[in-house]
C-alpha cells in the first residue's frame, strides 16, 4: 500500500473513533470518566544551531472511560444542585460518619487479614490456606465489580500546561468538547475527571474561580473532579513511610527504618515522596513479621 492510502486510512479510522466518542458522551445513559494527566517530553537537540536549543514539551493526555452499571440518576446535575442548596452537610456530625462503616463487615476483612498472615507463612497451616483465600471472595465480598474490560476512547492530546489556571480550563474545554459537551450544546450531567493530587486540587481552584458564571458548564458545575485511587494509594505509603520511619540506625524496633537496616533494605531518597512498589512491598512485609511476632 502507498504511504498516502496508509495515511488516509488512519486519519478516517481517527475521524470515526472520534464520532464515537462524542455519541457516548452525549448519551445520558451512560456513565463516562476522563482520566487524564500532564505528559513531558524532553526534545533534544542532535545537531544544534543557531535557533536550535533543548526544550521541555509539555502537555495533558486525558482518555474517556466507560463505566458500566451506574444508575443514571447519580450523574444527575440538577439533583446534584438541588442537594447543595438543602445544605444537608452542616448537621453532619463524626458519629453519623461512623454509622456509615458497615462494622461487622470491617471485623471480618480484619480477622481474614490475620488468618491470611498466619496460614502464609506457618507450613502446618498451609492445608487451610486455600479456605481463608475462598473466604475474601465469599463472607467478605461486598459491592463486587464485574470482572470485565472498560470501553477506553483515547482522546487527543492537548498541549497546555495544568499548572496555568487559564490553560487547565482550555483543556478541560478541549477535552470535553471531544465528548460532545460544548458551551451552547451540553447535557445537563455530571462529568467525572480523574487525575492526580496537583491536577485535582487545581481543578477545584478553577470550579472556585468560575463559580459565579452564569452557564453551568463555563462555571464547571458538570465538571465532578475525582483523585485517582493509585495516586490516593501512593500518597499514603509516602505518609507512613515519613511518619513512622525514624532514624536508619534507630534501636526503636517500632519504626520502619530499623526494621529496614536489619533486612539490608536501603532507605528512600526522599521520604515525602518514595517509590510506591518497593517500599509498600516493604511495610506489607514488616506488618507480616509484626503480626507473627504477637503469636510469638
Amino acid at each position: 500500500m502507498a504511504w498516502s492510502t496508509i495515511y488516509n486510512l488512519l486519519k478516517e479510522l481517527s475521524a470515526q473513533e472520534a464520532n464515537t466518542t462524542k455519541e457516548c458522551g452525549r448519551d445520558i445513559t451512560i456513565w463516562g470518566v476522563i482520566v487524564l494527566d500532564n505528559v513531558q517530553n524532553y526534545l533534544l537537540q542532535q545537531d544544534l544551531r543557531i535557533g536550535r536549543v533543548h526544550t521541555m514539551n509539555i502537555g495533558i493526555a486525558a482518555t474517556y472511560v466507560e463505566v458500566e452499571g451506574v444508575d443514571p440518576k447519580a450523574h444527575n446535575l440538577d439533583d446534584k444542585l438541588r442537594r447543595i442548596r438543602t445544605s444537608a452537610r452542616m448537621d453532619l456530625t463524626t458519629q453519623d460518619l461512623l454509622g456509615f462503616l458497615d462494622q461487622t463487615h470491617l471485623d471480618t476483612v480484619f480477622s481474614l487479614h490475620w488468618l491470611l498472615v498466619l496460614v502464609r507463612y506457618i507450613p502446618e497451616l498451609a492445608h487451610i490456606k486455600s479456605h481463608v483465600s475462598t473466604s475474601f471472595r465469599t463472607r467478605a465480598a461486598k459491592l463486587q465489580l464485574p470482572s470485565k474490560a472498560n470501553k477506553v476512547h483515547p482522546l487527543a492530546t492537548s498541549g497546555k500546561n495544568e499548572t496555568v489556571t487559564t490553560e487547565l480550563r482550555d483543556a478541560l474545554e478541549d477535552f470535553m468538547q471531544q465528548v460532545g459537551q460544548m458551551a451552547e450544546d451540553y447535557q445537563r450531567k455530571l462529568m467525572p475527571v480523574s487525575s492526580d493530587g496537583l491536577t485535582f486540587e487545581k481543578i477545584h481552584q478553577l470550579k472556585k474561580y468560575l463559580q459565579y458564571h452564569n452557564n453551568d458548564f463555563e462555571s464547571h458545575w458538570t465538571t465532578l473532579p475525582s483523585l485517582c485511587l493509585w495516586h490516593t494509594v501512593w500518597t499514603d505509603v509516602s505518609r507512613i513511610c515519613e511518619t513512622h520511619w525514624g532514624e536508619t540506625l534507630s534501636h526503636d524496633p517500632s519504626t520502619l527504618g530499623h526494621s529496614a537496616t536489619r533486612i539490608g533494605r536501603s532507605p528512600p531518597p526522599s521520604l515525602k515522596k518514595v517509590d510506591y512498589y518497593p517500599f509498600s512491598e516493604l511495610i506489607y512485609l514488616i506488618l507480616d513479621v509484626r503480626m507473627l511476632d504477637c503469636w510469638r
